[in-house]
């Protein structure tokens, strides 16, 4: 059977005539004779059918298409959150448990890929690509805290050692060295105490005492203090004290950890993770010398914003008719004759003028299809809208003011069953006799057998096309972004260093540079640190169950936890949205509120709970203006969708809703 496909991009369900002049009154006859020698829409077994001409579509710019998009985007977002203090979520670390569910696959480096989005340099012509791993790029410098440690990985699981510096023990022994023993030093050492990390001095001796044959040639290990400080005339020491233990030779123990001097410059090659921590492996940035692997505090400034690779999204199949139900409890259907629906434009029926002379050139129960004196096709009407009898010329006049063009489809019946999110499905075909065509689409459920899934006979059901997403894959796993509580697909993610040092994750169009996210916050971040101030990335993108821990933690009033949206409609799994660390943050919100206009992002939340909510929506971003205040020309800074309650003062200690100016 040959599948037919929809492109799910464009929408089905709206009609667009804002830009259409208010509506005039026209002449149906004539609008048909006008429309029906242009083709406006493929309608699959309707060609030429009056439904099309009648069903007048705007041809959009590609400007007004995106607006119109957008548009339809940050209204679905106003409807996910119209409270504030619903996306007051997670700026405390510890309420991601899940990111440390799912670190392991990131940390161990499974799948990275270093992608570059290519732009050119408007001013040289050179091709200018961004850098999804600056961890490889950047000269860091070590804290007071660089310990080393070894890692080894087996069967995908990691172990860490902690490296010892190396030092000598001499063990203490029963056997005292008696007292008065006239001897010579032929060494000393330091010996150190693993137990109390410290070191004593030993001293290296030779009996010479004739007078204590047992003794007399001996050499052994003691401890320097039981020895005399100096020696006598003729150079020989003496044992000063009765239990002068004898000491075992020396033996090799571990002693401090090692550690990287501070302020040393420093290179990383490698990244892990293991338990939640983040390991990082270094070298001298001089001699290339590996030290080791450091832990991500090993840093002298933190890691902020350092970027770690890309992880790709993950499909279980991308074969062009394989699709996932991206809702729960998604309707099924089954064809059930046809229905005759009455055309509309401009929210008024069209209807065929009373009088008219029409000619009838089918029949279905109880409407039936005409056309005109000339033959052109008009469609379908009620039986009841014509005169019982046709003339003497075989036309039929329309009785009725009512006389509604009609156009026939396939009518879809609800059946009782349902699916779930996350099923996996095989596309058959999309409906031709609808409108719009392609509204319902046949697929076969899929049953798993041997780790494949297969198609499960006989299970052919119709279900809205709205309801499926292309490609199989993991509706709740790392890659899975939800709108609305409806699944819409997987996203590449970057992985960066959070302010909390923890792994966030943020939306990379790797193959859009002019539309990727993390380009323009890295930028963003960037020129924040070079006027003094440091953004830090405190949430990024969410996954289902990190979204899911949330918000059952704040339904359940678990102390730290802060209101949340449920899962499936949060912006953060949209992979638009970022929570940074501007709150309580005066200077940086100053910067934030001068400058995040340049990169695209906005905050859409008004009030001091949402004041650390940004979202990445370039085309809601308005540039400053001019304007006088008191006989002096200011700059005001737009830095959010909503219109602020008032003019920022550094004396107010709520900001969050302040207008900024600048002389």
């Amino acid at each position: 059977m040959s599948h037919s496909f929809i492109d799910r991009s464009s929408n089905y369900f709206t009609q667009n005539y804002e830009n259409e002049e208010p509506q005039k009154k026209i002449d149906p006859i004539a609008q048909l004779k006008e429309l029906n020698n242009t083709t406006v829409r493929e309608w699959g077994l309707f060609n030429n059918h009056p439904a099309q001409m009648f069903a007048k579509e705007e041809d959009l710019s590609a400007e007004a298409k995106a607006k119109e998009e957008e548009e339809t985007i940050q209204g679905k977002g106003l409807q996910i959150n119209n409270s504030p203090v619903l996306e007051d979520e997670a700026d405390i670390m510890g309420t991601k448990a899940a990111h440390g569910e799912n670190a392991s696959v990131y940390g161990v480096g499974n799948g990275i890929q270093k992608q570059d989005a290519d732009d050119v340099d408007k001013e040289n012509g050179k091709t200018v690509t961004t850098d999804y791993e600056t961890y490889k790029s950047k000269t860091f410098k070590a804290s007071d805290n660089a310990k080393l440690y070894s890692l080894t990985e087996s069967d995908g699981k990691i172990s860490v050692d902690k490296i010892y510096e190396k030092e000598k023990n001499y063990a203490v022994e029963s056997e005292i060295i008696p007292k008065d023993l006239k001897v010579s030093i032929l060494e000393t050492d330091n010996c150190y105490n693993a137990k109390t990390k410290s070191y004593k001095e030993v001293a290296k001796i030779k009996v010479d005492d004739s007078a204590n044959s047992e003794w007399n040639g001996r050499v052994a290990w003691t401890t320097r203090t039981n020895v005399s400080e100096q020696p006598d005339n003729d150079g020989f020491y003496t044992i000063t004290v009765s239990d002068a233990n004898v000491r075992a030779d020396a033996v090799e123990v571990n002693g401090n950890q090692k550690t990287i001097p501070q302020d040393t410059e420093i290179t990383i090659s490698e990244y892990r993770e293991n338990n939640g921590k983040y390991y990082l492996k270094v070298a001298d940035k001089e001699t290339t010398e590996e030290y080791g692997w450091i832990k991500s505090d090993g840093f002298m400034n933190k890691l902020a914003n350092v970027s770690f690779g890309v992880t790709n999204a993950v499909y279980i199949s991308e074969e062009e008719n394989h699709s996932t139900i991206n809702k729960n409890n998604t309707k099924t259907f089954e064809e059930n004759g046809y229905k005759y629906e009455s055309i509309k434009e401009k929210e008024d029926f069209i209807r065929i003028p009373k009088g008219t002379k029409v000619k009838v050139i089918s029949t279905d129960d109880s409407y039936r299809e005409v056309e005109q004196t000339d033959g052109t096709n008009i469609g379908w009407t009620s039986v009841t809208n014509l005169a019982s009898k046709a003339d003497e010329d075989g036309f039929f006049e329309v009785t009725n003011d009512d006389a509604r063009i009609r156009r026939k489809e396939k009518n879809y019946k609800e059946k009782t069953s349902t699916l779930s999110v996350g099923t996996f499905v095989i596309e058959k075909e999309t409906s031709s006799e609808t409108y719009p065509a392609g509204l319902y689409t046949k697929v076969a459920l899929t049953e798993k057998n041997d780790d494949k899934y297969t198609e499960k006979a006989d299970s052919d059901v119709w279900i809205l096309t709205d309801n499926l997403t292309r490609k199989w894959a993991d509706v709740k796993g790392k890659h899975a972004t939800w709108e609305d509580g409806k699944y819409t697909g997987q996203i590449d993610l970057v992985n960066v260093m959070g302010d909390g040092e923890e792994m966030e994750y943020m939306k990379a169009d790797t193959n859009d540079k002019e539309n990727d996210m993390y380009d323009k916050y890295i930028k963003m971040a960037n020129a924040a640190e070079s006027d003094g101030v440091i953004i830090g990335l405190v949430d990024g993108f969410r996954t289902y169950p990190e979204q899911k821990v949330l918000y059952d933690a704040y339904k359940a009033n678990k102390k730290g936890y802060y209101p949340a949206n449920p899962p499936g409609k949060s912006d953060h799994q949209r992979g638009i949205a970022v929570d940074l660390s501007n709150k309580g943050n005066s200077s940086l919100n100053k910067w934030l509120m001068k400058n995040s206009y340049k990169f695209g992002f906005v905050r859409t939340y008004s009030g001091y709970s949402e004041g650390h909510h940004w979202e990445y929506r370039p085309s809601k971003v308005k540039n400053p203006t001019s304007i006088k205040k008191d006989n002096k020309e200011f700059t005001r800074y737009y830095f959010a969708t909503f219109t602020p309650e008032k003019e920022w003062k550094d004396s107010d200690t709520n900001k969050w809703d302040a207008t900024y100016y600048e002389e």
